[in-house]
């Protein structure tokens, strides 16, 4: 018998496609998600609220492929898995997904497909650098600033995974090792440091120094972080134009 391919998602640049098709569709439309071998050409999954989830079998012309469908719905609807199911609006979607590209050009790496989950193991976000994809956790629309700090984290291992393969041999997960070892790590202090630096320059909210509970209270862990951030330096353009898409320009 036959081996049949098992779906996975496809391992692309999304900086063009997201931003042809906010260009071409408008700064509203719901997520996507681009796979190979997938056993339909595209698929609608609808969500309780109403909302829909699209997948899409990677072709030569997917950006087409991708703007038709959301200007001509014309594909299968389905009941979304519980997995899929996130409560974000399509304005926010579109919103992650322009922050996502600028985020990934100041990091000067290919732009990651970003899937959204209401309910995601108690996690903040998770990357997988061999498929360039980030899997972020919805938050309380009061939060919703939050979501844009772990992209940055979740991103910037996407950096690492390009430019500093080693971090991830010290890379320690925390069901399986504990909270304070996971912390306790190169690639996650990187991580930390640099999606702080850029909250606290975009926001002007510094949530390590000003948080008691940040690493479980760890005080030379949190000290190793700040070190790291005071060593970073960002690119300012792009801080100044996330600072101005944000609209918290001064």
């Amino acid at each position: 018998m036959a081996k049949k391919n098992i779906p996975v998602i496809s391992n692309i640049d999304m900086t063009e496609i997201y931003r042809k098709i906010i260009l071409e569709v408008g700064e509203e439309f719901p997520e996507f998600l681009i796979f190979e071998d997938q056993p339909f050409d595209m698929m609608r999954f609808e969500m309780p609220n109403g909302r829909n989830v699209l997948y899409f079998n990677n072709c030569d012309n997917i950006c087409e492929k991708i703007i038709s469908e959301m200007k001509n719905p014309k594909a299968e609807k389905t009941v979304a898995p519980d997995f899929m199911v996130h409560s974000l609006g399509d304005e926010d979607v579109s919103f992650l997904y322009t922050v996502a590209v600028l985020i990934s050009e100041m990091l000067e790496i290919p732009c990651p497909q970003i899937e959204f989950r209401d309910s995601f193991a108690d996690r903040h976000g998770e990357s997988i650098g061999e498929r360039n994809m980030v899997i972020l956790a919805t938050v309380p629309a009061e939060h919703f600033t939050l979501m844009i700090r772990c992209m940055a984290h979740e991103i910037r291992h996407l950096w690492q995974y390009k430019y500093h393969p080693e971090y991830n041999e010290s890379y320690k997960k925390p069901e399986k090792d504990g909270v304070d070892s996971y912390l306790d790590c190169i690639a996650e202090n990187d991580a930390e440091a640099w999606a702080s630096k850029l909250y606290l320059e975009i926001f002007n909210v510094d949530d390590i120094t000003d948080n008691g509970e940040y690493a479980m209270g760890n005080a030379e862990l949190k000290k190793r972080i700040l070190k790291l951030r005071d060593e970073i330096e960002l690119d300012e353009e792009y801080v100044y134009r996330l600072k101005g898409f944000l609209g918290v320009l001064e």
